[in-house]
């Protein structure tokens, strides 16, 4: 159990290392900064809408 946790600190160090590592920063930093389109879940709303259109008339149907 020791030995599991004593991994767990080294790989959570190296993480922290690897991501502070300026390399790593100058990366980070030249991505753009992501951002969700306001409308971005219009066509797929109209889709559904349309699925549950489909839905209802076939239930009439039976």
């Amino acid at each position: 159990m020791y030995r599991n946790r004593e991994r767990q600190g080294t790989l959570a160090a190296e993480i922290r290392r690897q991501i502070g590592a300026i390399q790593n920063t100058r990366y980070f930093r030249s991505l753009p900064l992501f951002e969700v389109p306001r409308n971005g879940n219009a066509p797929f709303e109209e889709l559904l809408r349309q699925v549950d259109e489909a839905a209802a008339e076939q239930a009439g149907r039976q």
